[in-house]
């Protein structure tokens, strides 16, 4: 645990404002902790992603690049095989946008998020954390569609969150990563699903030998 923010990931301490005075305030502190706190949801082994140390495939790493900088909300769906570098790179961009803050952005575990809204079942003092994706942040990643196999209503759920997005596709954008190929993809969630997908994101292929292995 950090010495200096036990453990929090803020510090209490002085810095330049506005006007160039200088201030007491809430901060981040430059720890693990810190980034813990500041990118909520990303793997533990992702704390210190960036753009900049991807080490993946310079194609792949170009085109997210590419869409995460744009000036407005774009879409993304990366797909590829275990350990090819599909959340590092969603990830990176994540941070990116998170970094920039022009607009808001969360980074979600699909199966987690799944077992998440079972839990507000018959629960009215739970907000469904589902549902509040549906317009709550204009950058969503949706990671690990496909890790683990999907029941009926997990099924169901993920092509409402994705046609509600999909609804406002010009002002949100949501990145997907899954395992899945593009076969997979139409007989899991439906070639409705993947139809809306293709004509409103950038489908990024990433191949090549998983980076999680030794050289």
């Amino acid at each position: 645990m950090c010495n200096k923010c036990d453990g929090t990931g803020r510090v209490y301490r002085k810095f330049t404002g506005a006007g160039g005075y200088e201030v007491m305030g809430w901060m981040y502190c430059d720890c693990d902790d810190a980034l813990r706190a500041r990118y909520r949801g990303i793997p533990e082994e992702a704390l210190h992603w960036m753009f900049a140390n991807f080490p993946g495939g310079k194609a792949g790493l170009r085109q997210a690049q590419t869409i995460a900088n744009m000036p407005t909300p774009c879409w993304a769906v990366l797909m590829g095989p275990v350990g090819t570098g599909k959340t590092s790179l969603a990830v990176c961009a994540y941070k990116q946008i998170r970094n920039a803050g022009l607009w808001t952005a969360k980074f979600k575990n699909a199966a987690l998020l799944l077992d998440a809204t079972k839990k507000t079942f018959g629960r009215d003092d739970l907000l469904n954390p589902l549902e509040a994706l549906y317009e709550d942040c204009q950058f969503l990643v949706l990671d690990g569609l496909g890790e683990r196999q999907l029941s009926e209503w997990e099924i169901g759920a993920m092509q409402q969150l994705i046609g509600q997005r999909y609804t406002r596709r010009t002002s949100l954008a949501t990145w997907i990563t899954t395992n899945w190929d593009v076969g997979q993809f139409k007989l899991r969630l439906g070639d409705w699903v993947y139809d809306r997908l293709q004509q409103v994101a950038t489908m990024i292929v990433l191949d090549g030998k998983s980076l999680r292995r030794d050289p």
